[in-house]
């Protein structure tokens, strides 16, 4: 049996619609996904990128063939991890959008300017099937535990104004790793409005 880690910062708290999220994906893997088993494992109190070093750390030191990063602001599908699985990708995410206007997916692909230097542009959120993409938020991101492994602590830094997922991302296509974004699977999250998701960017487009 493969292992994989539900690796969860917490600060305080979480809101109840994602924590009903996270029963029903706890749930319905239990009783479905063959061949693998989850645990979760929580980080509390911690700066983001301290609890997602220690939360990979914990991955390898417990021998997980995966982690999967969640937010603990976001609502998901139940059957989300044999989703992003069924992909057989060592990076592999869902499809979310900001949490205020304009809606934006957290998911981007680096353009390389005339000076030399990249520039991420976000995804239009139109995108359909499997994308690869450079960068993408840690909201719901399945990550093959052989990739940290070529990796040292601290796994997640502050950068600048990238911040720690950008530069998580960009460590991980430094070491030859594609990123994927599955746009078929969307993952709510929860923002200025009750859950921040496709329909919701849709009218926001359309009144703008």
């Amino acid at each position: 049996m493969k292992k994989i880690l539900i690796a969860l910062p917490c600060y305080r708290t979480m809101e109840a619609e994602s924590v009903d999220s996270l029963c029903r994906v706890l749930t319905w893997s239990g009783r479905h996904l063959e061949g693998y088993t989850v645990e979760m494992k929580m980080a509390a109190r911690q700066q983001v990128v301290v609890a997602r070093s220690g939360l990979a750390q914990h991955a390898l030191d417990n021998g997980f063939q995966y982690i999967l990063f969640f937010d603990d602001d976001h609502v998901w599908p139940r059957d989300i991890i044999a989703r992003l699985l069924a992909h057989r990708k060592d990076a592999v995410s869902a499809l979310y959008y900001r949490r205020m206007p304009p809606y934006g997916p957290v998911a981007f692909r680096g353009v390389q300017l005339s000076t030399g230097h990249v520039a991420y542009e976000r995804l239009t959120g139109d995108e359909t099937g499997l994308q690869k993409v450079d960068a993408v938020g840690m909201g719901c991101f399945l990550l093959n535990t052989d990739i940290l492994k070529k990796m040292e602590q601290p796994f997640f830094v502050e950068e600048g104004r990238q911040g720690s997922d950008m530069h998580f991302s960009w460590r991980i296509r430094e070491l030859g790793t594609q990123i994927y974004l599955d746009c078929d699977t969307v993952v709510g999250h929860l923002g200025d409005r009750p859950v921040v998701g496709r329909e919701l960017r849709d009218l926001y487009n359309a009144d703008n």
